[in-house]
């Protein structure tokens, strides 16, 4: 409790000087951690707040550069990390853990749903994620352009769709682990691309 509640407070002191909303971002952020975790054995629904929690950091991100930034890019990188956390994180770690899950009747997605209807969630989601990904140069005050969108679309068909697909096909639990390994790897690739891409402009 003494090192949680240490890292928190000073965490809190950091949000404050960068921007005061942060700490907004940031409680709101602990708060829904903790009902996550509350939902383990209530909801396969708590997945949604999982994507909440995870896109926190992200948004808290845009009001360190800028103080009063406008919805647009704030909704934009909320639904591209809420929909990567899901497909990409939360359901193939639940996924992975079922035999220990079922023991504690945690209520997930593929034990809820089954299978194949969790494989039919990370594809879309996936998906959703890449297809979001195509309009993130929409915030950007560079121009991006097309060659950071195929980039994108690239990293996020290699890392993200095919490992999804295989999932979904065989319905592996090493591909479940699989999967979160690749996607742990799509936010370095896109900050590659990115920083390629503003190298170039």
């Amino acid at each position: 409790l003494l090192w949680f509640f240490g890292w928190f407070a000073l965490a809190l002191m950091g949000s404050y000087t960068l921007n005061p909303a942060i700490v907004v971002i940031l409680i709101a952020a602990a708060i829904l951690e903790v009902i996550y975790c509350l939902l383990l054995k209530v909801t396969y629904l708590r997945t949604f707040v999982s994507g909440l929690v995870k896109s926190s950091g992200p948004i808290a991100a845009i009001y360190v550069v800028d103080p009063h930034p406008s919805l647009q890019p704030v909704l934009l990188i909320l639904a591209w990390v809420f929909f990567w956390e899901i497909g990409g994180q939360n359901v193939p770690a639940d996924w992975n853990d079922t035999v220990e899950d079922q023991r504690v009747n945690a209520k997930t997605i593929p034990l809820q749903l089954g299978t194949q209807k969790a494989g039919l969630i990370v594809l879309f989601t996936l998906g959703m994620t890449i297809i979001i990904s195509m309009f993130l140069p929409l915030v950007s005050p560079l121009n991006l352009g097309w060659p950071y969108r195929l980039a994108s679309a690239l990293a996020g068909g290699y890392l993200l769709f095919k490992a999804g697909y295989e999932l979904y096909k065989n319905q592996e639990g090493r591909l479940a682990a699989k999967l979160f390994d690749n996607a742990s790897y799509y936010p370095m690739a896109q900050l590659v691309i990115i920083a390629i891409s503003v190298l170039l402009n």
